[in-house]
């Protein structure tokens, strides 16, 4: 299987319409493969085919957006980094001197452990480590070679002006390749679940799509009367937000045009975190 890696990724190196063409052959080849003692299975297929694609992705596609980092502050106190590190059990956080967009190095939460049972006194410089900045645009191909030079596990990914735009992790850029890599304790699938009393929970992260075919109820029409057009959001925690018209908080009900009401069941200052969905019975359940 790795023969056959290696002997793939060389044509990467083609001109870019010789790659083109090699990669729709390539694919063709490997979804028409007739069963065989020989042939590939399904798992190999899925791995050849992500090599087939990795390169036309960049940090931008694989990167956690600024909205969604959890960031931990220069001056913060051993207590309240160990909050954070409990509250959302991540292991690798990026660290600001006065905001976001002044970024100075990364913390790996096991880098606390010393201090648990330590007189010494905590601060996070001296436990920092240092992080890259680059460009939203930059291949993952070529981000993969610098991280595995570097050993940098993490990564910011800035805008023209310096702003960070997000952040990619080495298992984020491994991910594109060999799948979802599912860690002890790491954030899941966003879903959408229904209690006993009828109640849906759903994760803010959820799209809008995916919880529309779950309810049966269509989410995606104007939210005023006078409007024709739907908000350009695409997870439930951007509608109710458009709902809104501000980031809402815990207790919160937002009525939607389809008679569904979003509870706000979780949230914090800067986002929605977990969403309750009222149905009532004379909601239609048809999807458009």
């Amino acid at each position: 299987m790795l023969n056959r890696l290696r002997a793939l990724t060389r044509f990467f190196k083609l001109s870019k319409e010789a790659l083109e063409d090699t990669r729709d052959t390539l694919e063709e080849l490997i979804e028409t493969e007739e069963p065989s003692d020989t042939s590939l299975n399904p798992h190999e297929k899925q791995l050849f085919l992500n090599v087939l694609n990795f390169g036309d992705l960049t940090a931008a596609d694989v990167m956690t957006p600024r909205a969604e980092i959890v960031s931990i502050s220069e001056t913060s106190s051993f207590e309240e980094a160990l909050q954070t590190v409990s509250a959302v059990k991540r292991t690798l956080f990026p660290v600001y001197r006065e905001t976001l967009d002044d970024v100075t190095g990364v913390m790996r939460a096991k880098d606390l452990l010393p201090y648990c049972k330590s007189q010494e006194t905590f601060s996070v410089k001296a436990i920092l480590r240092p992080v890259p900045f680059i460009a939203p645009n930059m291949g993952l191909l070529e981000l993969l070679v610098q991280m595995r030079a570097s050993g940098d596990p993490m990564v910011m990914v800035v805008d023209e002006f310096g702003g960070v735009d997000g952040l990619a992790t080495l298992k984020d850029v491994i991910s594109e390749l060999v799948g979802n890599i599912q860690e002890e304790n790491s954030p899941h699938h966003p879903t959408l679940t229904r209690r006993s009393d009828g109640l849906y929970v759903a994760d803010a992260r959820l799209a809008i799509i995916e919880c529309e075919k779950g309810l049966g109820i269509p989410l995606r029409v104007p939210l005023e009367e006078d409007s024709t057009e739907f908000p350009e959001v695409d997870t439930l925690g951007g509608l109710a937000t458009a709902l809104a018209g501000h980031i809402p908080q815990r207790g919160e009900c937002l009525e939607h045009p389809s008679g569904v009401v979003f509870e706000v069941l979780e949230a914090d200052s800067r986002r929605i975190v977990r969403l309750g969905i009222h149905i009532s019975v004379a909601t239609p359940h048809a999807c458009a």
